[in-house]
């Protein structure tokens, strides 16, 4: 083998990034973001419990929920992609949907008390 050329070769330098992450970690990740372990648990699909473990070091957190817990941490923007709660004023879409929500819901009963011979009132839809 010839090492002179092996050395005058080309060479990459592949980057990883840090994916250490421990339970304080996770409890600054969740200051920061003002979320419950209940939410960080949603963004997972994890279960709350879960979380909990993360937390006190009972679980270690490995993989791809590391690195992206960290690259959330790093990037508020990613952050806002991965989880967001928007305001919806609750009537508002109550009102633009109605015609949609009837058909959907209220409709189908209908036809359903219908077919079994019921008569249809407000009470029993």
């Amino acid at each position: 083998m010839d090492f002179g050329n092996l050395l005058n070769g080309r060479r990459f330098e592949v980057n990883v990034i840090d994916n250490s992450v421990d339970g304080n970690f996770v409890k600054e990740f969740r200051k920061k973001y003002e979320l419950t372990q209940t939410d960080l648990a949603n963004i997972f699909g994890l279960s709350k419990k879960a979380i909990e473990k993360w937390e006190q070091g009972k679980n270690g957190i490995k993989g791809g929920n590391a690195i992206l817990i960290r690259l959330m941490m790093e990037d508020e923007n990613l952050f806002k992609k991965v989880y967001s709660v928007n305001y919806v004023d609750s009537k508002e879409p109550l009102e633009e949907n109605l015609e949609e929500i009837e058909s959907e819901i209220i409709k189908p009963s209908i036809v359903k008390s219908e077919r079994k011979g019921k008569k249809v009132t407000p009470n029993n839809i």
